[in-house]
Protein backbone atom coordinates (compact mmCIF):
# COMPACT_ATOMS: atom_id res chain seq x y z
CA UNK A 1 0.00 0.00 0.00
CA UNK A 2 1.33 3.17 -0.88
CA UNK A 3 1.40 6.37 1.21
CA UNK A 4 -1.02 8.35 -1.36
CA UNK A 5 -3.29 5.65 -0.88
CA UNK A 6 -3.50 6.40 2.95
CA UNK A 7 -3.53 9.85 2.44
CA UNK A 8 -6.92 10.21 0.01
CA UNK A 9 -8.60 8.26 2.54
CA UNK A 10 -8.18 10.94 4.93
CA UNK A 11 -8.48 8.70 7.71
CA UNK A 12 -7.14 10.12 11.40
CA UNK A 13 -3.49 9.52 12.07
CA UNK A 14 -4.41 7.32 15.10
CA UNK A 15 -5.81 4.41 12.56
CA UNK A 16 -2.20 5.04 10.67
CA UNK A 17 -0.65 4.32 13.41
CA UNK A 18 -2.34 1.32 14.18
CA UNK A 19 -2.10 0.29 10.84
CA UNK A 20 2.03 0.89 10.89
CA UNK A 21 1.65 -1.36 14.25
CA UNK A 22 -0.41 -4.10 12.36
CA UNK A 23 2.68 -4.31 9.74
CA UNK A 24 5.07 -4.30 12.03
CA UNK A 25 5.87 -8.49 13.42
CA UNK A 26 5.26 -7.14 17.27
CA UNK A 27 3.27 -9.44 18.76
CA UNK A 28 2.15 -7.53 21.26
CA UNK A 29 0.44 -4.88 19.04
CA UNK A 30 -0.30 -6.85 16.48
CA UNK A 31 -2.88 -8.69 17.83
CA UNK A 32 -4.68 -5.13 19.43
CA UNK A 33 -4.17 -3.40 16.39
CA UNK A 34 -6.18 -6.30 14.42
CA UNK A 35 -9.21 -5.67 17.21
CA UNK A 36 -8.95 -1.79 17.03
CA UNK A 37 -9.00 -1.86 12.64
CA UNK A 38 -11.43 -4.33 12.57
CA UNK A 39 -13.27 -2.12 15.38
CA UNK A 40 -13.31 0.68 13.11
CA UNK A 41 -13.72 -1.00 10.09
CA UNK A 42 -17.17 -1.85 11.81
CA UNK A 43 -17.84 1.92 12.83
CA UNK A 44 -17.12 2.92 9.24
CA UNK A 45 -19.74 0.39 7.29
CA UNK A 46 -22.40 1.44 9.99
Amino acid sequence: MSWENTSIKAKPSNLLARQALLKSNHPKGSKKAKTLLLKERRRDLI
